[in-house]
């Protein structure tokens, strides 16, 4: 998670375009360098004399081409045919000037009749011929001829716009025997003229406040040429919200920044303030940038109250809960919780880091369990809050006081003594009746004393089995419960048993009464023993 003084809310648009010049072009396949991918060929050809296909070679500036093919090899006919080929791009915004480029290269080697046309059809279906050359009449090579043409007056809706280029062969002089017609076509492109572009928006400051002087900077570029740049902002006026301009400068060059400053009134202390630039070129054709924004913030920093502790008085171990209410203008960003609970519960350290839930007013509340280091101690603590404005506050140090926990325990009535048994029954054991294990309760019951400042548990475990040494009862057969006259009674076992569990604090005895159950054909010998653990700990 990101932690920081502050959180700011300035809105930063970086925005990087190819573009050195407001001119796009619509083309992506112009020069048939090698294929004529995105292009359609066509052709009206009763007689079967004409083709059309990409040529590897006879390109204008490199080898790739459109090659276009009047063949009549027949002299007793004098066919006719005409051949184009179509390439379609869509707008979606309308240029400020469309141009169209073109070149074509015809190739003749008898008497003919030969042109080539260029044409534009518009989104709506007219076709537009925007250029007719010269009609070849003779054998001969016009080498390569440009055609450029201004289209800004037809391309003027957005929609789907289809460039048409055409040669046609018409009838060709008696004299022809068999005329040969070639057109090459090549370096087409339409290219859509716009106002200046923007590229890159920015503000030279992440941590805005009143009186702060902004520079706002956006890259520029135009291919006729930058002239002049405004700011606008809506930050003007009583309250913050009047719209207006409040500063200009003069641009110049086809690539130029536009840095315009503005100090930040007092007014628009935690407000967001939304700004952009208009630009102009030499053309005098106008652009913007989109509304761009960034947060003023605030110098106010939280405040809380219902700084508190579920319990200030706990025990190691125990969980305790601690809150504190927090309200900001600008806007909680997150809360820290620091005590000095840590090490050898001598040493502040920050414990929990978290975000607001609430924005204007919200809780820090964490839970932290005790350390055992700290029994006996006092334990400061304290939360910290920020806003989004890179405010903070803290609260005062608070202290609970951590209780030295302790438990002493006593056993009466031991050992556990069972006396001379035979095999096969299940016998208590001596509640002072049995002469063979002396005076005193030895085991029915056996009495655990308890006296701690915490609840406890008891558990109880058993070493092994019972054994002479050469002969073994099973543990399990050595069985115990709190009352003299259970309907069930539990097996000790070598792993912990939980006897008796949340035994409040303070001074209490508990009875713990033995039975032993000798199995069937159990050989004689004896004595039997095994080691039996009582163990009180704190209840968890």
């Amino acid at each position: 998670m990101k932690r920081q003084a502050f959180v700011f809310f300035l809105i930063i648009l970086f925005l990087f375009l190819l573009l050195s010049y407001a001119q796009t072009e619509t083309i992506a396949n112009p020069n048939f360098t090698s294929d004529a991918s995105g292009w359609t060929y066509g052709e009206v050809d009763a007689s079967g004399v004409a083709s059309g296909a990409w040529n590897s070679t006879g390109g204008h500036y490199d080898p790739g081409c459109y090659y276009m093919l009047h063949n009549d090899s027949d002299t007793g006919s004098n066919p006719t045919s005409e051949q184009w080929i179509n390439y379609s791009f869509s707008l979606t915004s309308v240029p400020n000037q469309t141009k169209l480029v073109a070149w074509y290269r015809l190739v003749t080697d008898d008497d003919t009749d030969y042109h080539a046309e260029v044409r534009l059809i518009h989104s709506n279906g007219t076709e537009f011929v925007l250029y007719v050359s010269s009609t070849v009449t003779t054998a001969g090579d016009t080498g390569w001829i440009e055609v450029s043409e201004d289209i800004t007056d037809i391309v003027d809706v957005t929609g789907t716009y289809t460039v048409k280029l055409y040669v046609q062969t018409g009838p060709a002089p008696e004299n022809a025997d068999k005329p040969t017609n070639e057109g090459y076509w090549d370096d087409v492109q339409v290219y859509l003229y716009y106002p200046p572009k923007w590229h890159e928006i920015y503000v030279n400051d992440s941590d805005i406040r009143p009186g702060d002087v902004v520079e706002h900077q956006v890259r520029w570029t135009d291919e006729a040429g930058m002239s002049y740049a405004v700011l606008e902002v809506n930050g003007t006026g009583a309250n913050c919200d009047t719209l207006d301009n409040v500063s200009s400068t003069t641009l110049s060059g086809n690539d130029a920044w536009s840095n315009l400053s503005w100090v930040i009134p007092s007014a628009c202390e935690g407000k967001v303030i939304g700004w952009r630039i208009y630009a102009n070129d030499t053309s005098n054709m106008w652009n913007a940038t989109p509304i761009q924004s960034y947060q003023v913030k605030e110098n106010t920093p939280p405040y809380y109250t219902s700084v508190q502790a579920n319990d200030t008085t706990p025990f190691p171990g125990d969980a305790v809960k601690f809150s504190a209410l927090w309200f900001d203008n600008a806007g909680l960003d997150y809360w820290t919780f620091s005590w000095n609970a840590s090490g050898n519960c001598d040493t502040w350290e920050n414990v929990t880091i978290s975000d607001f839930l609430q924005p204007n007013n919200s809780w820090s509340n964490v839970t932290q369990v005790i350390p055992s280091a700290c029994s006996g101690k006092a334990v400061g603590w304290m939360f910290y809050a920020n806003d989004t404005s890179g405010n903070s506050n803290a609260t005062e140090v608070n202290v609970i006081d951590v209780q030295a926990e302790y438990i002493s325990i006593t056993l009466y009535n031991g050992p556990i003594c069972f006396g001379s048994v035979d095999a096969g029954g299940e016998y208590p054991a001596s509640d002072g009746s049995i002469a063979e294990c002396g005076s005193g309760i030895k085991g029915f019951p056996l009495m655990v004393e308890i006296d701690s400042n915490v609840n406890t548990d008891i558990w109880l475990v058993g070493s092994g089995d019972l054994t002479d040494g050469v002969n073994t009862i099973p543990l399990s057969n050595l069985k115990y419960n709190e009352s003299s006259s259970p309907s069930y009674k539990t097996g000790l076992s070598t792993s912990y048993q939980i006897f008796k569990s949340n035994i409040p604090s303070g001074l209490s005895n508990h009875s713990i009464y033995w039975w032993l159950e000798v199995p069937v054909g159990q050989a004689a010998g004896g004595p039997y023993a095994t080691n039996v653990t009582v163990l009180v700990n704190k209840t968890s």
